[in-house]
Order: structure tokens, then C-alpha cells, then sequence
């Protein structure tokens, strides 16, 4: 795969935001005035726990399974989660109408497993942690034909812009770039938080 630069990054966030645009809720955008007293500057935050699933994972599964093969979906989905993606995951997949097996860790809490099953997801525990939960999943998908929606690794036909082993379209970065509010903000200063490297990929880059 070529070099991402900024320009495919942006076409690539263009492109998911379309693809996904009838399963995701276009989050608000919304200046915080505690933080920016505190900082004394204007402070903007994507509410993603607005999000339909409480999370931004839901960008991400939505983007991979609308880009699976009508073979593909057919044939089902299995997943590996703790939570957010597997409820993600199942909530994609209850709207495209497609099978899976959600796996979890044994010691997962039970509000995440309890999300994963409102969205229609079947839910089996399995392993002690996250490493034996993929892995028991993969070999599972294997076994019966099925699609193994990876959490953080995607090919490049979904994800034009890498960051580590992960790739992000950016698509948060799109809709903060276009939001009216973020016009007053995001030239100044596009930070993101980066926890787990994500936000900083695709959407850090979209803004520049």
C-alpha cells in the first residue's frame, strides 16, 4: 500500500463517512466552558458517549461490515471484545442483518455484556484475558468460514491512513472540520485526546 498522505486520508474519511452515514449519529461538536476557563482558551469536545452504542467504536465496525462481500455477510461475523467494540459490532450487525458470535473475557463487566446483548449480539464468555479471547475467536471464525471483524487491525481497502497496526478514517475529524462550531476552533489548535492511538490517526491527520 502506498504512503498515506493528507489527501487520501481525506478522501478516505470522506468516502466512510458516506458509507456509514445511515448507522452512525453525527455527534455534537460542543464548546466546553469549564475546560476552557481552566485553560483560557476554547475548548471543544466530541461527545462520542452520545453516540448510539456510548462510544465512537461504532464508526469503525459500521465501516467494515458495510464494505464485506455479500458472500462475506452471509457467511457471518465473529468478534473479539470487552466491550465497546463488541457492542459496536453488534449493533451493526443487528441493522445489516447479518450473523455472529461476539467473544468476551470471562471477566468482562457485566454492563458491557449486558449492551453487547441489547443490540441483538450473542455474547459467549471465553478466556482469562484479551489475548485468549482473540485468539479463540480467529480460530473459531476460521473453522466455520466466518469474518473475523478485527478491533484494530483493517486492510486497506477501508483504511487509507495508518497509525501503528491501526488505521482510522478520520471521519470524527471530518465531522469536527465541518462543524459550524469547529470552524472557530480547529485551526488554532487541533488536538485530540489519544488514548489507545485511534483519535490521533485518521482524525488528527484530517485536521491538519
Amino acid at each position: 500500500m502506498s504512503k498515506p498522505t493528507i489527501e487520501t486520508v481525506a478522501q478516505s474519511a470522506g468516502d466512510a463517512a458516506k458509507r456509514i452515514s445511515g448507522l452512525i449519529r453525527q455527534t455534537p461538536f460542543d464548546r466546553s466552558a469549564g475546560l476552557s476557563s481552566q485553560l483560557s482558551a476554547d475548548v471543544f469536545l466530541k461527545l462520542e458517549n452520545l453516540q448510539h452504542t456510548g462510544s465512537f467504536k461504532l464508526r469503525g465496525a459500521a465501516n467494515r461490515l458495510l464494505t464485506l462481500t455479500e458472500e462475506q455477510q452471509a457467511a457471518g461475523c465473529v468478534t473479539a471484545s470487552s466491550g465497546n467494540h463488541g457492542a459496536a459490532v453488534a449493533f451493526a450487525m443487528q441493522k445489516l442483518g447479518i450473523d455472529g458470535v461476539i467473544f468476551v473475557p470471562e471477566h468482562t463487566s457485566p454492563a458491557k455484556l449486558d449492551a453487547i446483548r441489547s443490540f441483538g449480539g450473542k455474547a459467549e464468555l471465553f478466556g482469562t484475558d484479551g489475548l485468549d479471547t482473540e485468539l479463540h475467536a480467529r480460530e473459531y471464525a476460521s473453522d466455520r468460514g466466518m469474518f473475523y471483524v478485527s478491533p484494530y487491525i483493517q486492510d486497506a481497502t477501508t483504511y487509507s491512513f495508518r497509525c501503528g497496526r491501526r488505521r482510522r478514517p478520520g471521519i470524527r475529524g471530518r465531522e469536527c472540520a465541518e462543524d459550524g462550531q469547529a470552524g472557530r476552533a480547529h485551526h488554532r489548535l487541533p488536538t485530540q485526546r489519544v488514548r489507545g492511538h485511534g483519535s490521533l490517526g485518521g482524525g488528527g491527520t484530517y485536521s491538519r
